[in-house]
Parts: structure tokens; C-alpha cells; sequence
């Protein structure tokens, strides 16, 4: 499949159709996105951008369908990983993987590349439209039926598509669209083709997955720090709780300073612990005995 050249300046409507995605489920209880209308994008673009459906840019790949027992958990000979939804996380998880016949992969196209962009299909309505870049690929693999891949062409930046895809919008936007029955949300391919994305100038592409990347490092560096300093809190607060119940925490002289009794405590008159404990149980008793 030929991606065509990305200069469209507007959405199309696409007649309706019977979703290319099918799923096992009984009564239809909302359908949002009725008739396959895209939503159509309303923020002004900088000059030279362009809005672009992903029907006219970028190619759609449905995964493969196979039955429930030609599945397995373990590598064989004649066996492919197939990835799931499972599979898509913010990074393609590539353990738990099933693995299946290479001969239910019909065309070379089904086939996982480096850069491809899955996206989840059919999921719940929270995570349909799930992507994850391929950044890797540690085996062949293809993917399942629910799940399609979307394959950018070169003269665009994948990272720069990867993480439009990733967007509060651009995700909102595919939910919109998501045919939701009593347990699952799907989207079809026809649906997905609708969907609106903005393509800047290729240098303007590569400048801003800089700049996301470069603030993403200092998020995950910050975020590194914040769970070492939590991690240095817990220890804190152990260390202080032993140093308390070990009678440590208010030594008379500790570090040079001395720690004053407060004259309104009880064992102010420097009563010992089994002094205290003594006193404790005596006033006890007594209420106890007034009580009778």
C-alpha cells in the first residue's frame, strides 16, 4: 500500500460501513461517533502545517485472526510472536507473548517493523486508541486482531506521529469515534482512516521530537529523584520510630544539647519506665475498684 501525499487540507466524509473490527458481544448499548464522521479540527495552524486525516498519510495494517487454540505461551519451530493489547503499553511490552502459526500471516505486510505504531483497537473505552512505538524488535513478530499497526512513510518522522497519536486530543478524538457495546470499544479501520492529525515542515518535525524528548529526560530524571528522596523518607521515618521506642529519640544530651523534661508530663519527677508502668497499673486498679 502507497501512502498518498500528505498536502489534504480537510477531513472527508467517508460513508458508513460495517466495522472492519468484529467482536463477540451481545446488545449494543452506545455507539458514539454514529455514521463515521470525523471530527473535523478546529485549532488555527502555524504557517506551513497542514491538517491531514491518517487515511491520506499513513498506512493502516489489521492484525491477524486465528483460532483460540492455535495459541501458545512457548516459542516452537513454524511459530510467530503475535502481539495483543496486552502488548501495548507506553512501551511495547514484549514479555507474555503469544506465539502462533507463521501461516496465519497472509500478507508480508502483517509482519512487525522497527517504527511501526500500534494501536489498540478494540479495548475498553479508557484505553482503545492505545499507542506504542516499536522501537525495537527483539523477535519476528506480527500482531492479533485486535490490534492494528500504523506505518508512517519516510518522509515523516514516526516519533513526531508516535506522539501526536499520543495526545489528549488526538485520543479524545478516537474515543469519540469508538463503537462501545456492553464490554469492549473498538474502532474501526474506516473510522480510524477519519481521524484528523497536523503534519508540520519536516525540520519543524525533528526540532519539536527534540524538545519533547529533551523534557521528557528531565521529567524522568525528576521523577527518578522524587522516588530516591520517598525512598530516603521511609528510612527517615523507621530510623526515627526505632530511635523512639528505644528511649534514644530524647536522650538527656545528644549532638551537645540537652532535652528538657516538660514539667506537665506525667513522669516529670524522673520516674523510671517501671516506675511509670507501676503508677499506670495502680490508678487502673483503682478506677477498676471504684467501678465495683
Amino acid at each position: 500500500m502507497t501512502a498518498n501525499k500528505p498536502n489534504v487540507r480537510a477531513t472527508r466524509r467517508v460513508a458508513p460501513t460495517e466495522d472492519d473490527m468484529t467482536q463477540k458481544t451481545t446488545r449494543k448499548t452506545n455507539s458514539a461517533g454514529k455514521g463515521d464522521q470525523p471530527v473535523a479540527p478546529t485549532p488555527p495552524l502555524p504557517e506551513g502545517w497542514e491538517w491531514v486525516t491518517i487515511g491520506d498519510t499513513l498506512q493502516i495494517v489489521r492484525g491477524i485472526s486465528f483460532p483460540k487454540d492455535a495459541k501458545t505461551y512457548e516459542p516452537q519451530p513454524g511459530l510467530i510472536a503475535c502481539l495483543r493489547t496486552a502488548n501495548v503499553q507506553q512501551k511495547v511490552d514484549w514479555q507474555n507473548l503469544w506465539f502462533v502459526p507463521e501461516e496465519f500471516v497472509k500478507r508480508d505486510e502483517q509482519f512487525i517493523q522497527r517504527q511501526d505504531i500500534l494501536i489498540s483497537t478494540a479495548n475498553s473505552l479508557e484505553l482503545v486508541g492505545k499507542v506504542a512505538l516499536v522501537e525495537n524488535l527483539p523477535v519476528k513478530a506480527t500482531l492479533g486482531a485486535f490490534i492494528s499497526l500504523i506505518r508512517v512513510p519516510s518522509p515523516i518522522n514516526q516519533k513526531f506521529v508516535y506522539y501526536q497519536l499520543s495526545s489528549f486530543d488526538v485520543q479524545r478524538r478516537i474515543r469519540k469515534l469508538a463503537s462501545t457495546t456492553t464490554n469492549i470499544s473498538n474502532i474501526s479501520t474506516t473510522k480510524l482512516k477519519t481521524v484528523s492529525i497536523a503534519l508540520a515542515p519536516r525540520p519543524e518535525q525533528e526540532r519539536i521530537v527534540a524538545k519533547i524528548e529533551a523534557l521528557f529526560s528531565h521529567l524522568e530524571a525528576a521523577q527518578t529523584m522524587l522516588a530516591r528522596t520517598q525512598r530516603n523518607l521511609k528510612r527517615y521515618r523507621a530510623s526515627v520510630l526505632k530511635t523512639a521506642v528505644e528511649g534514644r529519640l530524647v536522650s538527656r544530651r545528644r549532638g551537645g544539647f540537652e532535652t528538657r523534661p516538660n514539667p506537665d508530663a506525667p513522669d516529670a519527677q524522673g520516674e523510671s519506665g517501671g516506675q511509670l508502668l507501676q503508677r499506670i497499673l495502680a490508678e487502673r486498679r483503682a478506677r477498676w475498684e471504684a467501678e465495683e
